[in-house]
Protein backbone atom coordinates (compact mmCIF):
# COMPACT_ATOMS: atom_id res chain seq x y z
CA UNK A 1 0.00 0.00 0.00
CA UNK A 2 1.58 3.18 -1.34
CA UNK A 3 1.35 6.64 1.08
CA UNK A 4 -0.94 8.35 -1.36
CA UNK A 5 -3.29 5.63 -1.24
CA UNK A 6 -4.58 6.78 2.27
CA UNK A 7 -3.78 8.83 4.95
CA UNK A 8 -3.70 7.31 8.25
CA UNK A 9 -3.39 10.61 10.23
CA UNK A 10 -1.23 11.50 13.18
CA UNK A 11 -1.41 9.67 16.05
CA UNK A 12 -2.42 12.11 18.91
CA UNK A 13 0.31 11.32 21.57
CA UNK A 14 0.14 14.32 24.56
CA UNK A 15 2.69 16.72 25.44
CA UNK A 16 5.88 14.99 26.87
CA UNK A 17 4.62 16.42 29.98
CA UNK A 18 1.59 14.21 30.52
CA UNK A 19 0.62 12.12 33.18
CA UNK A 20 0.78 8.38 32.96
CA UNK A 21 -2.99 7.97 32.61
CA UNK A 22 -3.01 10.49 29.80
CA UNK A 23 0.15 8.99 27.99
CA UNK A 24 -1.70 5.53 28.05
CA UNK A 25 -4.65 6.88 26.83
CA UNK A 26 -3.53 8.76 24.39
CA UNK A 27 -1.38 5.97 22.75
CA UNK A 28 -4.53 3.60 22.98
CA UNK A 29 -6.87 6.16 21.77
CA UNK A 30 -4.35 6.90 18.35
CA UNK A 31 -3.96 3.68 17.86
CA UNK A 32 -7.87 2.76 17.33
CA UNK A 33 -8.10 6.09 15.17
CA UNK A 34 -5.41 4.77 13.09
CA UNK A 35 -7.45 1.19 12.80
CA UNK A 36 -10.85 3.06 12.01
CA UNK A 37 -9.09 5.19 8.94
CA UNK A 38 -7.52 1.97 7.65
CA UNK A 39 -11.20 0.48 7.87
CA UNK A 40 -13.17 3.62 6.07
CA UNK A 41 -10.78 3.29 3.42
CA UNK A 42 -11.90 0.10 1.84
CA UNK A 43 -8.92 -1.49 1.16
CA UNK A 44 -8.77 -5.52 0.47
CA UNK A 45 -7.86 -7.41 3.62
CA UNK A 46 -5.49 -8.67 4.09
CA UNK A 47 -4.22 -4.98 4.36
CA UNK A 48 -0.41 -4.27 6.04
CA UNK A 49 1.59 -0.20 5.98
CA UNK A 50 4.42 1.31 7.44
CA UNK A 51 4.96 4.60 8.36
CA UNK A 52 7.29 6.58 11.14
CA UNK A 53 5.99 8.34 14.89
CA UNK A 54 8.22 10.86 15.47
CA UNK A 55 7.48 14.38 17.74
CA UNK A 56 6.44 17.62 16.59
CA UNK A 57 6.92 19.76 19.21
CA UNK A 58 10.06 20.64 21.14
CA UNK A 59 11.61 18.00 23.22
CA UNK A 60 8.51 15.97 22.63
CA UNK A 61 9.75 12.83 22.60
CA UNK A 62 7.24 9.20 21.94
CA UNK A 63 9.96 7.44 23.68
CA UNK A 64 9.65 9.14 26.67
CA UNK A 65 5.75 9.08 26.72
CA UNK A 66 6.17 5.39 26.67
CA UNK A 67 8.76 5.45 29.93
CA UNK A 68 6.28 7.55 31.52
CA UNK A 69 3.61 5.08 30.85
CA UNK A 70 5.78 1.86 32.45
CA UNK A 71 6.65 4.54 35.74
CA UNK A 72 2.91 3.74 36.93
CA UNK A 73 1.95 0.44 34.35
CA UNK A 74 5.56 -1.62 34.52
CA UNK A 75 4.99 -4.44 32.07
CA UNK A 76 6.32 -8.00 33.18
CA UNK A 77 8.05 -9.52 31.10
CA UNK A 78 7.23 -13.46 30.20
CA UNK A 79 8.87 -15.92 27.97
CA UNK A 80 8.06 -18.07 26.08
CA UNK A 81 5.63 -16.09 23.54
CA UNK A 82 3.36 -17.59 21.05
CA UNK A 83 5.79 -20.90 21.66
CA UNK A 84 8.90 -18.90 20.78
CA UNK A 85 11.83 -19.11 23.50
CA UNK A 86 13.90 -16.56 22.45
CA UNK A 87 10.69 -13.52 22.48
CA UNK A 88 9.27 -12.19 25.69
CA UNK A 89 5.56 -10.59 26.21
CA UNK A 90 3.48 -8.56 28.38
CA UNK A 91 0.22 -7.20 28.58
CA UNK A 92 -1.32 -3.91 29.38
CA UNK A 93 -4.88 -4.28 29.19
CA UNK A 94 -6.68 -0.82 28.45
CA UNK A 95 -9.21 -2.01 31.12
CA UNK A 96 -6.99 -0.58 34.00
CA UNK A 97 -8.43 2.99 32.32
CA UNK A 98 -12.01 2.04 31.65
CA UNK A 99 -13.45 -0.93 31.99
CA UNK A 100 -15.46 -0.79 29.29
CA UNK A 101 -12.15 -0.59 27.03
CA UNK A 102 -11.33 -4.32 24.50
CA UNK A 103 -8.34 -3.19 23.71
CA UNK A 104 -5.02 -3.61 24.85
CA UNK A 105 -1.02 -2.74 24.58
CA UNK A 106 1.61 -5.81 24.42
CA UNK A 107 5.53 -4.89 25.25
CA UNK A 108 7.33 -7.61 23.09
CA UNK A 109 11.22 -8.48 23.51
CA UNK A 110 12.65 -10.07 20.51
CA UNK A 111 15.98 -11.07 21.49
CA UNK A 112 19.16 -11.10 18.72
CA UNK A 113 18.85 -14.23 16.73
CA UNK A 114 14.92 -15.09 17.31
CA UNK A 115 14.28 -16.51 13.78
CA UNK A 116 11.71 -19.04 15.26
CA UNK A 117 8.23 -17.43 15.12
CA UNK A 118 6.87 -18.50 12.27
CA UNK A 119 4.53 -16.89 10.26
CA UNK A 120 0.61 -16.70 11.43
CA UNK A 121 -2.05 -14.77 11.49
CA UNK A 122 -4.12 -12.78 14.23
CA UNK A 123 -8.39 -13.44 13.05
CA UNK A 124 -10.18 -11.52 15.46
CA UNK A 125 -7.69 -8.34 15.71
CA UNK A 126 -6.09 -6.21 14.35
CA UNK A 127 -2.99 -4.32 14.91
CA UNK A 128 -0.77 -1.34 15.60
CA UNK A 129 3.12 -2.11 16.28
CA UNK A 130 5.28 0.46 17.48
CA UNK A 131 9.44 -0.05 17.24
CA UNK A 132 10.73 1.14 20.41
CA UNK A 133 14.24 0.16 19.97
CA UNK A 134 16.87 -2.24 17.86
CA UNK A 135 16.47 -3.54 14.44
CA UNK A 136 14.92 -6.41 12.87
CA UNK A 137 12.60 -7.55 10.18
CA UNK A 138 8.71 -7.50 9.68
CA UNK A 139 7.62 -10.61 6.84
CA UNK A 140 4.26 -10.09 5.45
CA UNK A 141 2.01 -12.09 2.67
CA UNK A 142 -0.48 -10.85 0.43
CA UNK A 143 -1.77 -14.79 0.65
CA UNK A 144 -5.01 -15.36 2.86
CA UNK A 145 -4.53 -17.98 5.41
CA UNK A 146 -5.83 -20.80 3.61
CA UNK A 147 -3.95 -20.35 0.67
CA UNK A 148 -0.34 -19.45 2.11
CA UNK A 149 1.71 -21.45 0.61
CA UNK A 150 5.39 -19.16 1.88
CA UNK A 151 5.95 -18.27 -2.11
CA UNK A 152 5.32 -14.30 -1.50
CA UNK A 153 6.57 -13.37 1.12
CA UNK A 154 8.16 -9.45 2.11
CA UNK A 155 10.33 -9.14 4.35
CA UNK A 156 10.36 -4.86 5.52
CA UNK A 157 13.20 -4.02 7.80
CA UNK A 158 12.03 -2.21 10.96
CA UNK A 159 13.88 0.38 13.37
CA UNK A 160 12.72 2.49 15.91
CA UNK A 161 10.25 4.82 15.91
CA UNK A 162 8.95 2.65 12.38
CA UNK A 163 5.26 1.93 12.99
CA UNK A 164 3.38 -0.89 11.08
CA UNK A 165 -0.32 -1.44 10.80
CA UNK A 166 -1.84 -4.55 9.98
CA UNK A 167 -5.50 -6.08 10.02
CA UNK A 168 -7.07 -8.91 10.89
CA UNK A 169 -6.57 -12.11 8.89
CA UNK A 170 -3.07 -10.83 7.57
CA UNK A 171 0.02 -13.55 7.76
CA UNK A 172 2.91 -12.49 9.06
CA UNK A 173 6.02 -12.39 11.76
CA UNK A 174 8.64 -10.47 13.25
CA UNK A 175 12.56 -11.52 13.30
CA UNK A 176 15.62 -10.49 14.91
CA UNK A 177 18.48 -12.13 13.05
CA UNK A 178 21.68 -9.91 14.57
CA UNK A 179 20.21 -7.24 17.11
CA UNK A 180 17.47 -7.31 19.89
CA UNK A 181 14.17 -5.93 18.66
CA UNK A 182 11.72 -4.27 21.10
CA UNK A 183 7.93 -3.44 20.33
CA UNK A 184 4.81 -1.98 21.53
CA UNK A 185 1.47 -3.81 19.69
CA UNK A 186 -1.98 -2.21 20.11
CA UNK A 187 -4.01 -5.12 19.90
CA UNK A 188 -7.92 -4.18 18.96
CA UNK A 189 -9.64 -6.15 20.57
CA UNK A 190 -7.40 -7.46 23.01
CA UNK A 191 -7.73 -11.63 22.80
CA UNK A 192 -6.40 -13.11 25.48
CA UNK A 193 -2.69 -14.86 24.83
CA UNK A 194 -4.21 -17.92 26.54
CA UNK A 195 -6.99 -18.30 24.40
CA UNK A 196 -6.56 -20.36 21.28
CA UNK A 197 -8.33 -17.82 18.96
CA UNK A 198 -5.17 -15.25 19.40
CA UNK A 199 -3.70 -16.37 17.03
CA UNK A 200 -3.27 -18.79 13.79
CA UNK A 201 -0.65 -20.95 12.24
CA UNK A 202 -1.20 -21.93 8.58
CA UNK A 203 -1.05 -25.68 7.30
CA UNK A 204 2.68 -25.09 5.73
CA UNK A 205 5.21 -23.68 8.49
CA UNK A 206 7.40 -20.75 7.75
CA UNK A 207 9.93 -19.51 9.98
CA UNK A 208 11.40 -16.83 6.88
CA UNK A 209 15.17 -15.67 8.28
CA UNK A 210 15.35 -19.07 9.81
CA UNK A 211 18.80 -20.36 7.98
CA UNK A 212 19.38 -17.42 6.13
CA UNK A 213 21.00 -13.79 6.54
CA UNK A 214 19.13 -10.80 4.97
CA UNK A 215 21.57 -9.35 2.33
CA UNK A 216 21.77 -5.62 3.61
CA UNK A 217 21.56 -2.92 1.18
CA UNK A 218 20.81 1.31 2.08
CA UNK A 219 17.73 2.87 0.25
CA UNK A 220 15.78 5.75 0.31
CA UNK A 221 12.05 5.71 1.81
CA UNK A 222 9.75 4.76 -1.23
CA UNK A 223 7.46 7.98 0.00
CA UNK A 224 7.83 11.32 0.39
CA UNK A 225 5.70 13.83 1.54
CA UNK A 226 5.95 17.39 -0.14
CA UNK A 227 6.25 20.50 1.80
CA UNK A 228 6.27 22.82 -0.71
Amino acid sequence: MHADVVSLGAIGLGPDDCSSVQALESILNGAADCLRRLARANLPNPTAAVGRIRGTGPGVSFGRIVDRIESEFPFQMESPFEGCETVAGAVLAGDVLDAQRDDALLKLAFEAGSVELPMHVHEHSDRVVFVLGGRGFFHVSPQRLQDFDGQHIRHAPVRERDVLVFTRGTVHTFSSPTERLLLLSYHGPYISLADPQQYTLPSRRVCPMQGRLPVGTVSLDPAWNVLV
